[in-house]
C-alpha cells in the first residue's frame, strides 16, 4: 500500500514564508522603536555621539566677525521668542552708500551648545514673534549653502512701514571631499538627513542658525540689496569654515 502523502515542497515554501513574515515583524518593530529614540537624541541605543567644536562655535557667535566691507559690532544675547540668539550689528565700510548698498545690516546667531540639540522651529518662532508678513520668497545658491531669501515687513504702532531683506539659513560642515569648508541649507529636513548620514559615519556634525537682515526701502524690492546678501552669506559660511 503507498501513501498519498503531500509533496515537501509547498511544505518548505510555507515554512519560508512564515520565516520571511516573521523577520519583516521584527525588523518593523526595531524601526519603530528605534525612530523615537533618534527624535530624543539616543540613537543607536548608546550614549549620543559628542559633537566636537561646540565651544569654538558659541565663541564665534559671541565675538567679533570679520566681514570685509563692514564693521561688526561686538556680539550681544537676545531673546526672540522662546529662543535665545547672539546679534550682531554691522555697519558698511563705504562712506557713501548707493542705492544698490545698504549701510547697515542684522546677523543674528544661534549655534548648537549640547551635542543633542537640533534645528527646532527658529524660522516659525522668529516670524511670530516679528509678526512680519513675508513675500517675494525665493532660494539663493551660494556655493554649497541653499538660502532662504525673502522680504519681510511690518507696520510699527506710529504707522511706518519697516521692510527688510532676509536670507537664513543652517550651517553646518561640509563633507570633506567639497571644496566649500561650510555648507547649509534653510530647511531643517535638510540637516535631518546629513545628520542621519554622520551619525551612521560615526561623525555627527555642529550646525548653526544664520539669519542676515537688510533693511530696504519701505516695500522695497529685495533684488537691490542681493548681491550684499550673498556677500555677507559668503563670508560667514568661509568665517565658520575656519573654526573647525
Amino acid at each position: 500500500m503507498s501513501l498519498n502523502l503531500p509533496s515537501p515542497a509547498p511544505f518548505s515554501r510555507r515554512q519560508d514564508l512564515v520565516r520571511i513574515a516573521v523577520l519583516l515583524f521584527f525588523l518593523f518593530l526595531i524601526a519603530v522603536g528605534a525612530v523615537p529614540h533618534y527624535l530624543k537624541g539616543q540613537w543607536s541605543g548608546s550614549q549620543p555621539l559628542k559633537v566636537e567644536g561646540l565651544k569654538a562655535l558659541q565663541e564665534f557667535a559671541q565675538g567679533q566677525l570679520q566681514i570685509p566691507g563692514w564693521e561688526s559690532s561686538p556680539g550681544e544675547k537676545v531673546k526672540i521668542g522662546e529662543l535665545e540668539w547672539v546679534q550682531h550689528i554691522l555697519r558698511s565700510g563705504q562712506s557713501e552708500p548707493t542705492e544698490e548698498t545698504s549701510p547697515e545690516a542684522i546677523v543674528l546667531l544661534r549655534g548648537q551648545k549640547w551635542s543633542e540639540d537640533r534645528p527646532q522651529v527658529e524660522w516659525t518662532d522668529l516670524k511670530g514673534d516679528q509678526r512680519w508678513t513675508e513675500d517675494q520668497v525665493a532660494t539663493l545658491q551660494v556655493g554649497t549653502t541653499t538660502v532662504r531669501w525673502f522680504r519681510a515687513w511690518w507696520e510699527t504702532d506710529s504707522g511706518t512701514i519697516l521692510t527688510m531683506a532676509v536670507a537664513q539659513w543652517y550651517a553646518w560642515p561640509a563633507p570633506l571631499e567639497s571644496a566649500q569648508a561650510w555648507s547649509g541649507h534653510w530647511s531643517s529636513n535638510a540637516w535631518f538627513w546629513q545628520n542621519w548620514q554622520s551619525q551612521w559615519q560615526r561623525d555627527k556634525k555642529p550646525w548653526m542658525a544664520i539669519v542676515v537682515m537688510i533693511p530696504i526701502e519701505p516695500l522695497g524690492d529685495i533684488v537691490a540689496v542681493e548681491p550684499q546678501a550673498r556677500s555677507v552669506v559668503e563670508e560667514l559660511q568661509t568665517a565658520l569654515g575656519q573654526l573647525l
